[in-house]
């Protein structure tokens, strides 16, 4: 193997090798924000009850409860329940009339098609998850998340389980289903004034209500998200910005150009030298007498 060639090779070993590593830093750093910011969120739907008023007299209104464990009071309304949800088990989505006039969808629970007990006619306080409208694709029911009130499960058997059905309530095949708890479409079918957003109650009041516990899945939508995945995308730049340098050098190394070009001391080259003039010689033979 001629020493170019031995040259190309090593520089593709070294390049290969900081390209990899520089790889795995991204990848790794990518799923290190990615945990950390799945336990923000978590430890976010999981905090203490705030009162939803405060949010709702503040300057930021009740987007600044998105995501947060609230508590409300107030009146379930006449309007009819609604049904959310592709498949079993299907959300029950009531309407609750809070101090301000306006409604707030309550999911109270989750079923399997059977009869949905009745709302409450007397004034009540819930504690649950606020969360704004669902995307507009529909999806199945969660498996996995946070349960509100009970913490982050990934096993649904674990929940409390319902009470006995009260006697009275409506049949599903009564009541108008929608694909997910969109509000926008919500706010045709009921025709009163509604909040931008929708509450899922604890699962201990869902399953005493008769219901079964709803799951709220983790948004991926941490603070910071867009910087922490720059902070990853940076590794695989420098990555490619790796292996462009390698395939440069090995170019330069097997054609002896570029930086790869042969280098060669001041002084020691052997081509012709410019004679001395007249004028220093006779100097120097002064010099020399």
């Amino acid at each position: 193997m001629s020493s170019r060639s031995r040259t190309q090779a090593l520089i593709w070993s070294i390049g290969l090798t900081v390209t990899l590593v520089m790889v795995a830093l991204g990848l790794w750093q990518a799923n290190a924000f990615q945990a950390s910011g799945r336990d923000a969120m978590v430890t976010r739907l999981t905090g203490e009850p705030e009162p939803l008023q405060d949010h709702l007299d503040g300057e930021k209104g009740i987007q600044s409860a998105y995501g947060l464990p609230v508590e409300v009071t107030g009146e379930y309304t006449d309007e009819p329940d609604l049904l959310a949800g592709i498949g079993e088990p299907y959300r029950v989505v009531s309407a609750l009339e809070l101090a301000d006039g306006q409604i707030l969808p309550v999911v109270r629970g989750a079923t399997q098609l059977e009869p949905i007990p009745p709302v409450p006619g007397e004034e009540v306080t819930l504690t649950g998850i606020l969360l704004p409208t669902d995307p507009d694709e529909p999806a199945p029911a969660p498996t996995a998340g946070v349960a509100p009130g009970v913490g982050y499960t990934e096993d649904p058997s674990s929940l409390p389980t319902p009470g006995p059905h009260v006697q009275g309530g409506a049949n599903p095949e009564d009541l108008t289903m929608i694909d997910n708890v969109r509000l926008p479409e919500m706010a045709q079918i009921w025709t009163r004034p509604m909040h931008a957003g929708y509450l899922t109650v604890d699962a201990s009041l869902a399953a005493k209500n008769g219901l079964n516990p709803v799951i709220v899945p983790v948004p991926d939508t941490a603070e910071g998200q867009a910087r922490n995945q720059g902070y990853a995308l940076q590794w695989w730049v420098f990555a490619i910005v790796a292996m462009a340098a390698t395939v440069k050098l090995s170019h330069d190394a097997g054609r002896g150009t570029g930086f790869m070009a042969p280098r060669t001391n001041a002084g020691t080259d052997n081509g012709p030298t410019e004679p001395k003039s007249s004028r220093t010689t006779e100097m120097e033979d002064q010099h020399d007498d």
